[in-house]
């Protein structure tokens, strides 16, 4: 018998499963993954965070006051 043990692809905090929902959840940070999901993804494409596929913009002098920052 094979087990694994996922990691949230958000913070890094262990997953757990939920009978309720039949999902992935992270206690850590609320979210919740099918597992289906995080078997599609494949660690050696993972980069130092998490990666988004729009393209980047950049922000110039007169941008940055009205840009806000959060931090968890």
């Amino acid at each position: 018998m094979n087990t694994t043990a996922y990691t949230c692809p958000c913070c890094g905090a262990p997953l757990a499963y939920s009978s309720a929902n039949g999902k992935l959840e992270c206690s850590s940070c609320g979210n919740s993954y099918e597992p289906e999901v995080l078997e599609t993804m494949n660690p050696a494409d993972k980069r130092d965070g998490i990666q988004f596929d729009l393209p980047q913009e950049t922000f110039g002098a007169e941008d940055h006051s009205a840009m806000q920052a959060y931090l968890c």
